[in-house]
């Protein structure tokens, strides 16, 4: 669906594109215009939803091929001049932790995490949330993310590693740090839902989806009309040659 959506897109903007762009072939496709009814009417919001939501609908669309395709998410390492993880990322990228197994396992170490997460928070100063899964006793290392913004924002999250036993903090690890192709990967996934830019970027994916829902609807509905008007093309055809 994803690759087929790109198609669309791609192909659209080539269709709509006006061959000569003059001030009022720019106002027809980047405004409404009244009193339109039918094909008219259908025309003018497929310009208008397609010349605002292009950019974003193409950001979420290639970030919806990276997350369903390990092929384009290994393209993502490779344009940005990293090597990709072997075997690939999970479906859906990095960026949160994980969920506990429901298969039962190794044995969890509950003694010291109120310890532990006392040291985390002085270590990460102002802080919004910190997560973290109960290690299991031969764990040495305890890991915990660390978010400083609103969520789904992984420029403002790190990861403290403490030593299990002592509480000391062994490092830290912070999204500017990160190897490019894991930056990039990462930046693919949030940009995805508009997360990576705040209520402000969610915001605008939710717009730029609910258009492509328009777009979707006036494009049937002027596919469906040329058809209507062929029909009686060739129809009037037929009948005046009879």
């Amino acid at each position: 669906g994803n690759l087929l959506f790109l198609i669309v897109a791609i192909t659209g903007l080539y269709l709509w594109f006006p061959s000569k762009w003059t001030g009022r072939a720019f106002r027809g496709a980047a405004w409404f215009r009244t009193g339109l009814s039918g094909k008219g009417r259908d025309s003018n919001w497929h310009h208008v939803f397609g010349f605002w939501s292009f950019v974003p609908l193409i950001l979420i669309i290639v970030s919806g091929i990276v997350i369903s395709y390990v092929w384009a998410g290994n393209l993502v390492f490779h344009f940005a001049g990293s090597e990709p993880p072997r075997g690939g990322l999970q479906r859906g990228g990095p960026g949160r932790p994980g969920g506990a197994s429901a298969e039962e396992g190794p044995s969890l170490r509950i003694e010291g995490l109120d310890d532990l997460l006392g040291s985390v928070q002085k270590a990460a100063g102002d802080w919004r949330t910190i997560t973290f899964q109960p290690p299991v006793v031969a764990d040495e290392r305890v890991p915990f993310t660390v978010e400083k913004g609103w969520g789904g924002q992984p420029q403002f999250r790190s990861t403290v590693v403490l030593d299990a036993n002592s509480g000391s903090v062994i490092r830290t690890e912070q999204f500017e740090h990160m190897d490019p192709g894991m930056r990039a990967r990462i930046w693919m996934r949030f940009v995805h839902t508009g997360e990576y830019y705040g209520l402000a970027g969610q915001t605008v994916a939710g717009i730029a989806s609910a258009a492509g829902v328009i777009l979707l609807w006036t494009g049937l509905a002027l596919s469906f009309r040329r058809y209507v008007s062929w029909l009686r093309r060739k129809s009037g055809l037929e009948h005046a040659s009879s």
